[in-house]
């Protein structure tokens, strides 16, 4: 990407996070939205893992006192699927959780991978839930392929995950905002 790309996404990133108080996200999600950010030995910073419930709690008791984990409203893609948004040819990405909290009309910041200070933005057009082997030749090419046998050698590229037809994902379809 140019130069002025890069102070564009800048831009956009430091906006984005200027609307942060105003969506109500705490400090405590902020410091791992930035921590998840931030260069380190081995790469961005990985979240402590939790402590284990000590004595007779049930697993089902300690579900329930504990609160569901927040996933951040943000993509991450590699600098050259960014670089496909930019140019249209990407409108949809497919990711292996069914947790992405998304909705149809949300704004969201795409962070690429390169670790620059960097933000695109997208406006999320639809939602859907399905499995891996209900993508079709279309859904291949939204996601800036030539074709589905393509989008799977992808797919397994950089998920490091073997194709399984049934495997759940979230398919977001998107429109560039800038």
């Amino acid at each position: 990407m140019k130069d002025r790309d890069w102070e564009a996404l800048k831009r956009a990133r430091q906006a984005y996070e200027r609307t942060l108080p105003q969506r109500g996200v705490t400090d405590a999600q902020r410091r791992v939205l930035e921590q998840r950010r931030k260069p380190g030995p081995g790469g961005p910073a990985k979240p402590k893992a939790e402590k284990k419930a000590a004595g007779p709690t049930s697993p089902v008791m300690a579900k329930s006192k504990t609160k569901k984990p927040v996933v951040p409203r943000e993509l991450t893609m590699s600098p050259d699927h960014a670089q496909w948004i930019v140019d249209g040819r990407k409108t949809q990405t497919a990711r292996a959780s069914y947790r992405l909290d998304v909705r149809p009309g949300m704004v969201i910041p795409i962070t690429v991978i390169d670790r620059r200070p960097n933000a695109l933005r997208i406006r999320v057009v639809e939602c859907r839930r399905c499995q891996l082997g209900d993508l079709t030749e279309e859904d291949a090419r939204a996601e800036g392929c030539a074709s589905l046998a393509a989008y799977r050698e992808s797919w397994e590229r950089f998920t490091r995950q073997t194709w399984d037809s049934r495997t759940r994902i979230v398919v977001v379809r998107f429109q560039y905002v800038a």
